[in-house]
C-alpha cells in the first residue's frame, strides 16, 4: 500500500621575584585545579558517535519491517530518486514534549535512507516542517545523511516531534505541531546526487514509538501484530524505484551477530577509553619532561648569568685595582719627583750663598 506520485511530488521538496612560601602553596593547590580538568578530559575524550556512545541501539530481537527499494535513476535526474511507504494510519494528537523514537541500521553507505515520515494535519508532512531534527542534529527530511550512524549497525533514533507556535515564530515558513494531528507515517528514502543510481537498498526499522519524558504514548510498531500487512509492494508511477516493505523475524543466527556486535562496540569504546587514557598519560609525561627541560635550561641560564656576572665583577675588581696601584705609583714617583727639585733647589741656593760670601772677602 502507498501514495501515488502526485502526493509523492507535492511534499518532496574550543616570576623570579615569587616567594617561597606563595611557590609552596601553588604546589599544594596545584592539584584541585588538575583534577577536575582530568575528570572532564577522561569524561569526554571518546567520540560521542553512534558507534560508541549511547546512540548505539542494543541488539534486537523478535520481528522487524525490512523495507527494500530498488532504484534505477538517470544521471541528472536528481528528484526522481525516492520512494514513500504508509506504514500505517495514525489518529494522534501532537503534545508539548512528543519525541518520535526508532530503531534503524541501513545496509548502503548513502544519504537519504533511514528517515520516517508523516502527515500532520494543519502543517506539512513532517519533513516540511523546519525545526524537527534527531539528537545528533540531523534533520528529519528523508534527504538527511544517517549513514554515519546506522550504516552497518543499529542505530537509536530520537526526534523532537512537538513544534510549539511559539518556537515556529522563528522558523521562515512558521509551522508548528503542538496540537495537530498526525495522522500517517511513513518509510521514506530519497538518496540525492546527480549521478546516475542503479542499486538496492535495504532499510530494517524497529521499535517505533511516540515517547513523552520516557513514557511510551504510541507503539506503531514493535511487534509482527503491529503490522498486519505482510509483503505489499509498490512500484513508483514514474519508473525509477521500486519498494518492497516485509514483516521479518530475526533469526538465532541475526541475534547472536547483533549481540556480537554490540559486545564488539562496548570493547571498541574501552579500548578507545584505554587509548585516550595512554595518550593523555602520555601527554602528560612529556609535559612533565618539558617542564623539566624547561627548568634545567633556566637554571643552567641563571648559573651562566650569575657565573658571567661573577667574572664581571672580578674583572672590575682587578681593573679598578690596578688604576688604583698605577694612580699610586705616579703619586710615589711625583713626591720622589718633588723632593729632587727641592733638595735641587736647597743646592743651588746654597750654592749662590757660598759664592756670595767669597766674592765678598
Amino acid at each position: 500500500m502507498g501514495i501515488d506520485t502526485e502526493t509523492i511530488s507535492n511534499y518532496c521538496n574550543g616570576g623570579k621575584l615569587m616567594s617561597k612560601k606563595y611557590l609552596a602553596l601553588k604546589k599544594a593547590l596545584l592539584p584541585l585545579f588538575v583534577l577536575p580538568l582530568l575528570f572532564f578530559a577522561i569524561l569526554f575524550s571518546v567520540p560521542a558517535s553512534a558507534e560508541y556512545g549511547p546512540d548505539a541501539a542494543a541488539a534486537p530481537s523478535g520481528a522487524y519491517l525490512k523495507y527494500t527499494v530498488k532504484f534505477n535513476k538517470p544521471e541528472d535526474e536528481s528528484n526522481l530518486a525516492y520512494s514513500y511507504e504508509i506504514l500505517k494510519r495514525l489518529d494522534y494528537e501532537i503534545q508539548e514534549g512528543d519525541m518520535l523514537e526508532y530503531d534503524v541500521r541501513i545496509d548502503t553507505e548513502i544519504d537519504g535512507i533511514g528517515a520516517l515520515d508523516g502527515m500532520i494535519i494543519g502543517a506539512d508532512v513532517i519533513r516540511g516542517v523546519n525545526g524537527i531534527q534527531d539528537q545528533n542534529g540531523v534533520t528529519v527530511h528523508t534527504l538527511g545523511d544517517l549513514s554515519d550512524y546506522c550504516y552497518d549497525r543499529w542505530y537509536h533514533r530520537v526526534l523532537n516531534l512537538a513544534l510549539t507556535e511559539e518556537e515556529a515564530e522563528n522558523n521562515p515558513d512558521g509551522k508548528y505541531t503542538v496540537g495537530r494531528m498526525f495522522t500517517d507515517i511513513y518509510l521514506g528514502v530519497h538518496p540525492m546526487g546527480t549521478e546516475e543510481f542503479d542499486f538496492t537498498a535495504t532499510i530494517m526499522y524497529d521499535n517505533i514509538v511516540i515517547t513523552n519524558n520516557g513514557e511510551v504514548k504510541l507503539v506503531i510498531f514493535q511487534n509482527a501484530e503491529d503490522y498486519p500487512e505482510k509483503g505489499v509492494r509498490h512500484l513508483m508511477d514514474n519508473g525509477y524505484s521500486e519498494s518492497f516493505v516485509e514483516l521479518a523475524e530475526f533469526s538465532s543466527e541475526d541475534i547472536e551477530r547483533f549481540t556480537e556486535e554490540v559486545a564488539s562496540r562496548e570493547q571498541a569504546s574501552i579500548e578507545a577509553s584505554e587509548e585516550a587514557s595512554r595518550r593523555r598519560e602520555s601527554q602528560e609525561i612529556s609535559r612533565e619532561e618539558e617542564e623539566a627541560a624547561r627548568k634545567a635550561s633556566e637554571e643552567e641560564s641563571r648559573k651562566a648569568s650569575e657565573e658571567e656576572s661573577r667574572k664581571a665583577s672580578l674583572e672590575a675588581e682587578e681593573t679598578e685595582k690596578s688604576d688604583e696601584n698605577g694612580l699610586n705609583m705616579w703619586i710615589v714617583i711625583g713626591c720622589v719627583a718633588g723632593v729632587a727639585l727641592i733638595a735641587i733647589v736647597v743646592v743651588l741656593v746654597l750654592a749662590s750663598g757660598s759664592k756670595k760670601k767669597k766674592e765678598k772677602k
